[in-house]
């Protein structure tokens, strides 16, 4: 029973680094006890993470079918949603969306 808990928690943080590389994840140094709690926290941030970005991708579908978006949009979304610019630029990349009439570089 505990190698199981120990392989799902070895898939969280492989999905996890994979999510992003360039962030340092040390599961070593988690005190025990604490590892449970904090392996929570992590999947709620992760689902709110995922869920703010499948809203991103559904407004961008409905909103912009041309899968192009002027950059005063873009940050209007960003800020309607409660998310980084960045976030929005991100998932305007990776489903090919064109940021057009760019203002501050931004994107």
């Amino acid at each position: 029973m505990q190698e199981a808990g120990r392989e799902e928690e070895k898939d969280f943080l492989l999905n996890l680094k994979a999510l992003n590389p360039d962030r340092p994840i040390f599961p070593e140094k988690a005190k025990k006890g604490l590892s449970r709690d904090l392996k929570n926290c992590l999947e709620d941030i992760f689902d709110v993470y995922l869920e703010k970005r499948q809203l991103i991708k559904k407004m961008l579908e409905e909103l912009y079918p041309d899968r192009r978006i002027r950059c005063e949009q873009a940050h209007r979304m960003a800020e309607k949603l409660g998310v980084s610019g960045s976030l929005v630029a991100n998932v305007c990349d990776e489903y090919g969306y064109r940021i057009t009439h760019c203002t501050l570089c931004c994107f």
